[in-house]
């Protein structure tokens, strides 16, 4: 059987989820490159991601000192909620503190969280259909790989980086079997013409070294006799050359198995190999972690790691062809437990917890009411139960990526406030000894 492989995936990327394949899949392993694609995109923003830590600390100690004024406006205007804001802003203008410096990026780090997340999403979409694709060029080896070549009358060419085999059986029966010549003798090998049917127009062509022939129906000018187009029938195996082929099926070739079997049938073998191939190209090249067989695939008990969108097989294979390179592939396995939504919960509970003790000052002060506190509470549910979506909905890789990236705010945000605390208590100690030369 030869598979009409519809698209080749390969020339799909752009610029930047091409530039995330060649990171992830360069250091030998998928996880491995994510470690240090996120690391250098750190890198990369750490001097915004400073501005914005610094400037969030600073405001943070900036409160702590301003704690005693604030709590007496929060009592002199616990009814005028507004009023309060307005004399904060001013409060906080007076003392150089700026909210612009934290916010701006802020809306950078979103700004990159979403081109990555189009990056990884193009990217696993491109890398599973791969999967399909090279799965589908195994099982043809099997016929690609049996025929020998003249570069004339067979061909192998290259199309869409899919091997194809080009038999010209117009000119073969036109030039040879019509004059009663049945073998074509070429440098190192023979075409053989095993036959012509008048009735069904097949004509019948195989090499000396090959297994297969392949089967052409066969237009005929009814005025000259001779065959002006040609449609491939199928390739068929040549019982007697099985053995020969290199084909083996649990390391058994054809005649051992037919001893075993009687019924056995040269094409069911050669079919049976041939899926054997696919589901090995698979089971070699997809890529794993850990509990997890495809990082390009959700980390769901639900969700085999095999490509199952329909609409995007399409564009590879029709569905005859999917459903014969998938039939011993387990469709069923699954490609996760969960495990990954879970650290992420988890991670960005943390995240949440830690930004929480860093900003309590500024949180109980930044409103007479308490809503800032319950803000931020809310957010401490809200961003685990989003950040789990994406787990869910999204790839491995990408829930990899975001929990690694946020362990790392977390500690970059420790170091930065480690430095900003550090660089504050020196300013202070400078003051306090001038006041005392001073004094």
């Amino acid at each position: 059987m030869f598979l009409e492989i519809l698209q080749n995936p390969l020339s799909e990327l752009g610029w930047f989820p091409e530039f995330i394949g060649k990171i992830v899949n360069g250091f030998g392993s998928v996880v491995l490159g994510i470690v240090i694609f996120t690391l250098a995109l750190k890198l990369l923003t750490f001097p915004f991601d400073f501005i914005s830590r610094a400037s969030m600390r600073k405001t943070q100690i900036k409160m702590q000192e301003m704690r005693p004024e604030l709590e007496r406006l929060q009592q002199q205007y616990r009814n005028n909620k507004n009023l309060y804001q307005q004399k904060v802003m001013a409060l906080q203008k007076k003392e150089g503190m700026s909210m612009f410096k934290s916010c701006l990026p802020t809306i950078l780090t979103l700004v990159i969280f979403i081109l990555v997340l189009n990056g990884f999403s193009t990217y696993s979409n491109f890398q599973n259909k791969k999967d399909v694709y090279d799965m589908a060029i195994a099982y043809n080896s099997v016929v690609v790989d049996a025929f020998d070549i003249d570069g004339e009358l067979v061909v192998k060419q290259e199309k869409n980086n899919q091997q194809q085999i080009v038999v010209d059986a117009v000119k073969i029966y036109n030039d040879y079997y019509k004059n009663g010549q049945t073998t074509i003798n070429k440098d190192d090998f023979s075409i053989n013409i095993l036959g012509f049917d008048s009735e069904t127009k097949t004509i019948e062509i195989s090499t000396t070294n090959s297994y297969f022939k392949v089967e052409y129906i066969l237009e005929i000018d009814p005025t000259t006799g001779d065959a002006f187009s040609a449609t491939r029938g199928d390739f068929v195996p040549l019982e007697e050359k099985l053995d020969n082929s290199g084909l083996k099926l649990n390391g058994k070739i054809y005649s051992e198995i037919k001893a075993e079997n009687a019924e056995l049938q040269p094409k069911d073998f050669v079919i049976e190999v041939q899926r054997d191939l696919a589901k090995q190209e698979y089971l070699n090249n997809r890529q794993g972690f850990l509990w997890i067989k495809n990082v390009w695939k959700p980390d769901r008990v639900d969700k085999s790691p095999l490509i199952d969108d329909d609409n995007v097989i399409k564009q590879i294979l029709n569905k005859a062809d999917y459903d014969e390179i998938t039939k011993n592939v387990d469709l069923e396995e699954s490609n996760g437990w969960y495990i990954l939504i879970a650290i992420n919960i988890l991670v960005t509970f943390l995240s949440q917890w830690a930004m929480k003790k860093m900003q309590k000052d500024q949180l109980e002060l930044q409103s007479v009411d308490g809503q800032a506190i319950n803000s931020q509470k809310m957010m401490m549910w809200m961003m685990p139960l989003m950040m789990a979506i994406f787990s869910f909905i999204y790839t491995a890789a990408f829930s990899v990526y975001i929990i690694l990236s946020t362990l790392f705010s977390i500690l970059s945000s420790f170091l930065i406030n480690k430095f900003v605390d550090i660089s504050h208590n020196r300013e202070e100690n400078k003051k306090n000894q001038n006041i005392v030369r001073r004094g």
